[in-house]
């Protein structure tokens, strides 16, 4: 189930979404990043290119980290196909704002950002606004299959 945060800013108007949860796998030979619902699933199941991205964010750095890595079930001659084809794949998708690295062995209880070396939270809710500071947010969540 994919969980998708939506949040507005009552001072300055920005508007801006978050999940920090996705899927990364090939699709009609492109690859593409999507939240984990049950027809994207299906697909990640099936595809011959298997990750898993984690975003979260950095207060210090006011950035996204988009931390690229890979499932646990993957034999090893797969594991390594993949890690090349996701760092490629990093090098040429540039969004901005966003602080991206891979990590083999991701452990969610010591995300740290490549950048700062801060130790980051797993689930990220923002309380502050990135553009103007303000902490006069709404969020909302929704829930998606």
């Amino acid at each position: 189930m994919g969980e998708y945060r939506s949040y507005t800013c009552l001072d300055c108007g920005k508007s801006w979404e978050f999940s920090n949860y996705y899927l990364l796998y090939r699709e009609n030979d492109k690859i593409v990043e999507n939240l984990p619902l049950m027809l994207t699933c299906s697909a990640f199941s099936e595809s011959d290119l298997k990750g898993t991205i984690f975003l979260t964010f950095c207060e210090d750095c006011n950035k996204k980290v988009k931390i690229y890595s890979l499932p646990d079930d993957l034999n090893e001659d797969d594991k390594q196909r993949c890690i090349k084809e996701i760092k490629g794949y990093m090098k040429h998708k540039r969004p901005k704002f966003t602080i991206k690295t891979f990590v083999e062995d991701f452990n969610q209880e010591n995300i740290r950002c490549p950048k700062c070396d801060k130790q980051l939270p797993f689930e990220y809710s923002y309380s502050r606004c990135p553009n103007c500071n303000s902490e006069n947010i709404i969020e909302s969540v929704m829930l998606a299959d």
